[in-house]
């Protein structure tokens, strides 16, 4: 028998198994990558790992993989997949990862990944869901890591996680996602590192994340938002990173942190925050970097950071700051503090007599320092700056 005896149609399926089955895999690997299959090849019931991406296979037919039991890591990233059902995955009852990265895939069957009772990753990132309904993800418990980014999610439906009490990230990033709403988060007691960067995120609904006792990352940056209050923050008492940089807030209302006492590190770059005063800050008892880069600040007032007991590095970048008195930390300065001062018009004059201070007694480290729209501090870039030269 020749390769010519078979239809077009069927020639990858025959130089698959040619190769597929022995020159290209082991006896508990099985590699079928690139290998223009349409259709899931015969895959040796031992195996353990099958690699089967960028092919273009459009459907798992019921019952073609049910006697791969020992199977561990089902690899079908860069395929032609348009749904997921249940009964694609009976008899998977091994499987920990499985890879549906780069597909068509705009509609999941609810409790579609019923029967992966052991399935522990799950990357479903740049597909077409538009919409993730209630039950989608359900009874699931020894999932950890679920990806979703890169798909053009409009709206993730309250209960879409139910049953997920093992899951400790969650990312939805690069979505088109507009509302994060509350009940969407429910029922992920374990969850500790949730990304929802770069979407289109305008509004945070009261308590949405009230479920989340044990998230230490909320990562929101590239969104819409255009401020922040308490009521965003309801429940997450172990917070220790919170990422909002590159959104559109402006003022930062009094009290906005409530409740992240454990904060340790905030960013809030290239957004369009030109006042801060303390009670902005009070709460945050625990913050140790706080990233204020690319904003529009042109005054800090006195005793602005006193409850900053811990901070060891405050970034102020490309603000509009022309002086910065040593009072802003109230009455005793940090033990020790990075401080970026470039890209402000700062004035080289008495006012800055603090910063050299600071460095010679070894609490202050400033770097960045230069700004161009003051040529007057060259010297304040290249360390050589000393009390004489700012009339100390």
């Amino acid at each position: 028998m020749t390769l010519e005896m078979f239809p077009l149609s069927d020639l990858a399926l025959v130089l698959c198994i040619l190769h597929c089955t022995h020159g290209g895999s082991t006896d508990t690997e099985f590699v079928a990558s690139s290998e223009g299959l349409t259709s899931i090849p015969p895959i040796p019931d031992e195996t353990i790992s099958a690699d089967l991406q960028d092919n273009q296979i459009r459907d798992i037919p019921s019952g073609s993989i049910s006697h791969l039991s020992n199977l561990v890591t089902l690899v079908l990233k860069k395929n032609e997949l348009t749904e997921v059902r249940a009964d694609m995955w009976d008899g998977l009852n091994s499987l920990q990862g499985l890879f549906l990265e780069d597909n068509q895939i705009s509609f999941i069957e609810p409790e579609a990944f019923v029967a992966l009772t052991t399935l522990q990753h799950l990357f479903l990132e740049g597909n077409q869901l538009a919409v993730v309904e209630a039950d989608t993800f359900g009874l699931m418990p020894s999932l950890v890591v679920l990806i979703l980014s890169s798909n053009p999610i409009t709206r993730i439906h309250a209960r879409a996680f139910a049953g997920l009490p093992s899951c400790t990230s969650l990312s939805a990033s690069f979505t088109e996602l507009d509302v994060v709403e509350a009940g969407v988060f429910d029922s992920l007691s374990s969850l500790e590192f949730l990304q929802l960067k770069h979407c289109e995120i305008k509004r945070i609904e009261y308590g949405a994340f009230s479920d989340l006792s044990k998230l230490e990352i909320l990562s929101l940056g590239g969104n819409q938002l255009a401020e922040v209050d308490s009521g965003m923050w309801v429940g997450l008492e172990s917070l220790t990173t919170l990422e909002l940089e590159d959104n559109q807030l402006n003022e930062i209302d009094e009290g906005a942190w409530k409740g992240l006492r454990q904060l340790e590190r905030l960013e809030l770059s290239d957004n369009n925050i030109n006042i801060v005063n303390w009670r902005q800050w009070e709460d945050l008892t625990s913050l140790q970097s706080l990233h204020l880069d690319g904003n529009s600040i042109v005054f800090i007032p006195v005793d602005v950071f006193t409850n900053l007991t811990n901070i060891e590095q405050i970034r102020l970048f490309g603000n509009d700051l022309e002086f910065l008195n040593q009072d802003i930390f109230g009455p005793s300065h940090p033990r020790r503090l990075k401080l970026t001062l470039g890209g402000n018009p700062l004035q080289c004059d008495g006012r800055l007599c603090w910063v050299v201070e600071g460095e010679r007694q070894g609490w202050l480290q400033v770097s960045d320092r230069y700004s161009t729209e003051n040529p007057q501090c060259a010297n304040f870039d290249n360390q050589e700056l000393s009390e004489v030269d700012i009339g100390c």
